[in-house]
């Protein structure tokens, strides 16, 4: 234990100010699951998705039409929008979950008054 303690001194005073060893930096992988029920889960109940990925930052990601729900999970520092336009193109975006790190989003819901169907998402 102490030769590991010491060894994580060493590696994170080894190198300047602001600059982290890449052995310590945490590593989130952000997630975007699509789901076909509304509580982010399959037709047998559990939650084995139709459609996985892990969007990198500003990258778009069109939502299935057979989508009723997905599960999203952040890297550290991101947003997470959804858009009622394919491609990510519309000028209005929901902030999903008033950016939360993650959860179950539903595909249809109510933003500004307006009802809304979320077409694409995008991680900033």
């Amino acid at each position: 234990m102490l030769a590991s303690t010491l060894a994580l001194v060493a590696l994170t005073t080894a190198n300047p100010i602001g600059e982290m060893s890449p052995n310590i930096i945490a590593r989130d992988n952000s997630k975007l699951n699509q789901y076909n029920h509304p509580d982010c889960k399959d037709d047998n109940g559990s939650n084995v998705p139709t459609y996985h990925a892990a969007p990198p930052m500003y990258k778009c990601y069109n939502i299935d039409s057979t989508t009723e729900s997905f599960f999203w999970n952040l890297g550290p520092l991101t947003y997470f929008w959804g858009y009622n336009s394919t491609d990510c193109t519309s000028d209005d975006f929901l902030p999903i979950e008033g950016y939360e790190q993650s959860g179950c989003q539903t595909v249809y819901e109510t933003f500004a008054g307006d009802d809304y169907r979320i077409l694409s998402v995008m991680m900033h």
